[in-house]
């Protein structure tokens, strides 16, 4: 059931933070308080924004978030989408992708094969040579040290923390190759999106 509409709006992701706390992120950010039934606009984009990730620290005045989208934006926030300001990505793509796994440690995915690394937060952005530039990446997720990122032609990446490079994993999904276009993990266990 639909419980509220977030406006007329075409809304490409979401993250929640809480039960009750929650953003979307495309044309415009919106932020709800109430589990959805009221979102407020927080800011307007400059670009469409197609993924969102939220962190949520000790110590912190709020959560720390981060948004992905066109001509390689990446907007950011330190006190829960009360405010939101640019960071540097060095790079021109679409992107469609970005998880982070503290407040520090992220990665943004795009077209292009384009992979994004950062160690500080987003202030520096490091690009990564995933060795598939011709497939486009469209989400990226990180268990405890091993990340992986899906998307075009069945393209999935894998890593590790001592292997800070993404490299192409069999995909096992036969001759007919989807385009994934995201995934979850639970645990240990993998929940696949297709």
């Amino acid at each position: 059931a639909i419980q509220a509409r977030a406006g007329d709006s075409t809304f490409s992701s979401m993250d929640f933070v809480s039960p009750s706390t929650g953003f979307v992120v495309g044309p415009t950010i919106k932020k709800t308080i109430d589990g959805g039934v009221n979102w407020l606009t927080e800011q307007g984009t400059g670009s469409y924004l197609r993924a969102v990730d939220f962190v949520n620290e000790p110590g912190f005045d709020g959560y720390k978030g981060w948004a992905v989208g066109e001509g390689g934006t990446i907007r950011d926030t330190r006190n829960g989408g009360a405010s939101w300001g640019y960071q540097i990505s060095g790079v021109t793509t679409r992107l469609w992708g970005v998880h982070f796994t503290d407040s520090l440690v992220g990665c943004a995915v795009g077209e292009l094969g384009v992979i994004l690394r950062t160690t500080n937060g987003g202030a520096t952005w490091i690009y990564q040579n995933s060795g598939s530039s011709s497939y486009h990446s469209r989400s990226v997720f990180f268990v405890g040290n091993r990340g992986w990122s899906v998307g075009q032609n069945g393209l999935i990446l894998a890593t590790t923390a001592t292997v800070r490079i993404m490299r192409p994993s069999k995909s096992r999904v036969g001759r007919r190759l989807p385009r994934f276009f995201g995934f979850d993990f639970m645990g240990r266990k993998a929940k696949w999106d297709l």
